[in-house]
């Protein structure tokens, strides 16, 4: 934005912001969820607006904090919200905005739920744990390999999923399977329910979990496996005969998501492209909240429509199933959520400086955020690029709000690797602009919206050209503007760019100060404590071998291995409950610095796991990004 007088934004904006998500087409309009975060609960909240078409939006839901997943079918809204006990419960409404009515009533509330096709009631899917209670405590037995999950803990294996039916009338409700084995609802038709079985001791040579996709047949109550790999079932066509997928046809080694079709008649399960779109949406962002991560749905019984990615954007494109796909016609950015009634189009936008939009086709429906915009001084990046190592490396660079005459510069790190930066509303860059930093960030090899090859340019190279591309975004960022002060050259990242907080701190002494948040440090430990340890680093960094052969090399691509060169000032972060890059990753690199003496400090923050910056207390993220800024400023 330029010009003024205008506000600078701050941390604590993260409060005003509103977000739209999960689009639903109904008679005569739009509904979409609004989601928003409360800084007196410090909590995440939700409600449904509902946006007739030509008319004033009317407000929908029951509690307006925990309103979500809107679900139509024969004229009839549905959605979750938490009940009086706490519990989340399906419950109806008139699109006229009267009281919302309660529908179920669940012990343990429902996880996911959809309508039947004939509108007559829902399929919905519970879990509870099957452990008896004590006021003593009990080990925990596991026996299988995945143990954890970041975010939940410990998997245990005694828990129970059940599969219930209920007519509009709460009587009329009957178990239609239960399974000790852990699955999701996903779709439904008339004959039929499509459940995604969850990773057990089923890993394709220990390189990914597979899902395991099986049909519920509601005549017989009958499970048939039809698809097992890296994949996700959305939709069946209208007609019922085709479900389809997105993720990896093979082994889950691809990295690049794409579509498949699975023929109930033909039995058969075929990829719908030969050269595919990155499917799905990868660019990377602190503000997007509560989306579907639907990126594909059935138009019609031949055609689709999905989001795909492309250099930093995201895009909506339809195809046949033979593969002849199109972009369709939409504003420049990220679109991030959608949904299509086979004539009308419903999405959620952002870009660089909108925080989120509510579309339809090509008009613009509403945006909760126009006050806001308005009167805050949002900064618009330039896009730069540049050739090295055979690739195309694009940035931005972000300048300052109200720039001295010499400033300071932060390159920013984006984690993954396989995800990306791009045209979408950033808060945490906008605050360290508003803050006077100029912000250097861009996309180096390993990331994604670039194709296959790019996205597998870092595969057993960490910190080899992936560094050395960083490295040159940076240089490239400088010639942007001259008044950078180069002495004053600050970086950050967090996942894998806390890997590369730790790599530039052992490998450069080039900025002044460094904030390493929830980073890798240790590839070895890595492998037997991480979540995802196991599969990740053989797909990463080369197989694990029983002999011990992978060792050196995994070792050499660990920034402990490198710690002795360590000077630059540096700030470690991690939350406690991190199982994606558990603590002891910071633990044993603080271990290390202090011990020979290198100037470095940690800040844990409880409560919290690897998705602090996204979705973690509201609070504490404050904090966290309170904490960047004066680490830096100090130095």
């Amino acid at each position: 934005m330029i010009g003024g007088p205008f506000m600078r934004v701050t941390t604590t904006d993260l409060f005003a912001l509103h977000t739209f998500s999960k689009p639903l087409l109904v008679a005569g309009g739009i509904i979409a969820v609004d989601n928003w975060i409360d800084a007196k609960t410090n909590t995440y909240q939700s409600t449904l607006n509902y946006f007739p078409d030509q008319q004033p939006e009317i407000k929908l839901g029951y509690d307006h904090q925990h309103d979500t997943d809107p679900q139509w079918a024969h004229d009839q809204l549905a959605f979750l919200s938490q009940a009086d006990d706490g519990t989340s419960q399906v419950f109806t409404q008139s699109l006229l905005g009267t009281p919302a009515v309660q529908r179920t009533w669940l012990k343990t509330g429902v996880d996911r739920f959809l309508w039947a096709a004939d509108g007559q009631g829902w399929y919905l899917q519970t879990h509870e744990s099957l452990a008896q209670t004590s006021k003593f405590p009990h080990a925990t037995r596991l026996t299988r390999m995945h143990i954890q999950a970041n975010g939940s803990g410990l998997r245990s294996e005694n828990t129970q999923t059940t599969l219930f039916y209920q007519g509009l009338a709460a009587a009329d409700q009957q178990v239609l399977h239960q399974s000790a084995h852990a699955f999701h609802l996903v779709a439904a038709t008339d004959d039929c329910l499509a459940l995604a079985f969850e990773p057990d001791d089923q890993f394709n040579g220990d390189q990914s979990p597979t899902t395991t996709t099986e049909l519920f047949d509601l005549a017989t109550k009958q499970l048939t496996p039809i698809v097992t790999g890296n994949a996700s079932a959305t939709s069946f066509s209208p007609d019922g005969q085709k479900l389809l997928f997105v993720g990896d046809p093979g082994d889950g080694t691809a990295l690049a998501d794409t579509l498949m079709i699975y023929d109930r008649q033909a039995q058969t399960y075929q990829e719908i492209f030969s050269d595919a779109p990155e499917v799905g949406n990868w660019t990377i962002a602190d503000s997007q909240q509560n989306l579907s991560n639907v990126w594909a749905r059935f138009v019609d019984d031949d055609h689709v429509m999905f989001l795909y990615s492309l250099a930093g954007e995201v895009f909506l494109a339809t195809s046949d199933l033979a593969g002849h796909w199109q972009k369709l016609d939409t504003p420049t950015g990220t679109i991030s959520d959608f949904n299509n009634d086979g004539e009308k189009i419903a999405y959620t936008y952002t870009n660089f400086t909108t925080p989120s939009q509510l579309w339809a086709n090509l008009g613009l429906v509403a945006d909760h955020n126009t006050a806001w915009s308005k009167a805050h001084q949002v900064q618009t990046p330039k896009a730069f690029s540049f050739p090295r190592g055979g690739y195309h490396i694009q940035g931005w660079y972000l300048p300052p709000v109200a720039p001295a005459a010499k400033h300071p510069a932060i390159l920013s790190v984006h984690g993954g690797p396989h995800g990306a930066y791009g045209n979408i509303f950033f808060h945490e860059l906008q605050v360290f602009a508003a803050q006077g930093f100029g912000v250097i960030f861009s996309n180096p090899r390993g990331s994604a919206t670039y194709g296959r090859d790019f996205l597998a340019g870092n595969l057993a190279d960490y910190g080899g050209e992936d560094y050395q591309d960083l490295m040159g975004a940076l240089d490239y960022g400088l010639k942007l503007d001259d008044t950078i002060d180069t002495k004053h050259l600050y970086m950050t990242g967090g996942s894998y760019g806390g890997f590369m907080a730790n790599w530039m701190v052992t490998h450069t002494d080039r900025f002044a100060a460094i904030v390493s948040q929830r980073g890798i440090s240790d590839w070895l430990s890595f492998y037997g404590t991480s979540d995802i340890g196991f599969f990740f680093g053989n797909l990463e960094l080369g197989q694990y071998q029983l002999d011990g052969s992978h060792r050196d090399s995994w070792w050499h691509q660990s920034p402990l291995a490198h710690v002795q060169n360590a000077h630059t000032p540096l700030l470690l972060m991690h939350s406690e409950d991190d199982l994606r890059v558990p603590v002891g990753q910071s633990e044993e690199f603080y271990t290390a610095l202090k011990a020979q003496g290198s100037p470095v400090e940690f800040l844990r923050f409880p409560d919290s796991n690897h998705d602090l910056s996204r979705t973690g207390l509201p609070n504490l993220r404050l904090e966290r990004l309170d904490a960047v800024i004066d680490w830096l400023k100090q130095h």
